[in-house]
C-alpha cells in the first residue's frame, strides 16, 4: 500500500454454500449476500484480528434472514501489515 496505516489480509472459511456468503457474513438462508452493512470481512479490523490470532476464528454479526442477526462463526487467519509507522 502507498498510504500509511494498518492493513489486514484475511483467509476465512465457514459453513456456507458459497464464498460470497462468508465474505459478506450473510447466511445462505438469506438468499443473496448483503454487502456494505459494516460487517463484511473487508470491514474487519483489530478486534477481529485479535480474535483470529487467539482463537483461530472471528464471531461477527451475521445476517440470517428477515433482518435477524446472530453471532456468526468464521474460521479466520489474518495478516496485519503496518505501513509507515
Amino acid at each position: 500500500p502507498d498510504r500509511e496505516g494498518e492493513y489486514y489480509f484475511w483467509t476465512v472459511g465457514g459453513a456456507q454454500t458459497e464464498a460470497m456468503f462468508i465474505a459478506s457474513t450473510t447466511s445462505w438462508v438469506n438468499g443473496e449476500p448483503v454487502w456494505g452493512d459494516g460487517n463484511d470481512v473487508a470491514d474487519w479490523g483489530e478486534a477481529e484480528f485479535q480474535a483470529a490470532l487467539g482463537q483461530g476464528r472471528a464471531r461477527p454479526s451475521q445476517l440470517i434472514d428477515f433482518g435477524r442477526r446472530l453471532p456468526g462463526d468464521v474460521v479466520a487467519c489474518g495478516l496485519k501489515v503496518v505501513v509507515g509507522k
